[in-house]
């Protein structure tokens, strides 16, 4: 397992979750392009310093997903902002078993038990992580909201042009910083 001091989230990067070290810390396991990658800090602050890298905080992300979606707690954030990457918890984060998925990475879940469900993510890897189908299901879906409501917002509303109730033309001159400003309340004045 290569180890890093920082790492940057990318579209290669599929799946976090953390890792207990035979004296207590808690790092974090990284499935990125296909490998493993070891980091010494737990997940959310590994999010956190991506999060810095767009100008925001895991605090950020957070309330930019209770505005969008509404009151949640195992909140889904956006980590990259250009390519739309949202990222989502299986579980509780406080939780250790918490596994996090990023919402491209994922092809499809199945159940392989009641309480146990598999996910395979594009590439062929797969993952069994110790929570129902519908519930997983239901914080994917949740990803899914967040991330078309950012698309959303991506695009403006276009603008609804009222007819002017009256006409203002500033005549500039190119040598000099005066102007002129004319008020005319009906039809157009050619210049």
């Amino acid at each position: 397992m290569k180890q890093f001091e920082k790492f940057n989230l990318t579209m290669k990067s599929s799946a976090i979750w953390s890792h207990s070290t035979d004296n207590g810390e808690v790092h974090s396991v990284i499935l990125h392009d296909q490998q493993i990658y070891h980091h010494p800090k737990p997940p959310l602050a590994i999010f956190n310093d991506n999060l810095f890298r767009i100008g925001s905080s895991l605090r950020g992300a957070k309330d930019a997903a209770e505005a969008m979606l509404g009151s949640t707690s195992m909140f889904p954030f956006m980590i990259d902002l250009e390519h739309k990457i949202v990222w989502f918890p299986s579980e509780s984060p406080a939780n250790i078993d918490c596994v996090w998925f990023a919402l491209h990475a994922i092809k499809i879940p199945l159940a392989v038990s009641q309480e146990e469900t598999k996910v395979i993510l594009h590439g062929g890897l797969s993952i069994t992580i110790p929570v129902s189908l519908r519930s997983f299901k239901n914080r994917w879906h949740t990803a899914h909201i967040l991330r078309s409501k950012f698309l959303d917002n991506q695009y403006s509303q276009p603008f609804i042009y009222g007819k002017p109730r009256k006409e203002i033309t500033v005549v500039c001159d190119g040598y000099r910083v005066a102007y002129t400003v004319k008020e005319k309340k009906e039809g157009y004045e050619e210049l």
